[in-house]
């Protein structure tokens, strides 16, 4: 994340997005998990002039 070095996602095959912080004690675990989209989630991109904004991009093509 360009605004916020110790967060970083990922996505895949179970269409979910989970955003991890590096400052949590359970860095085991994501601190969010979303179920983002009915199919594979292919791509995440953190917006580089809003902190606030993401986006996914999935097979499901919504």
């Amino acid at each position: 994340h360009l605004f916020h070095e110790t967060l970083f996602g990922s996505v895949g095959d179970d269409c979910k997005l989970m955003i991890w912080d590096t400052r949590s004690s359970n860095y085991t675990k994501p601190s969010h998990v979303v179920e983002a989209h009915a199919a594979e989630v292919n791509c995440l991109s953190f917006n580089p002039f809003s902190e606030y904004i993401l986006a996914t991009g999935s097979a499901d093509k919504v």
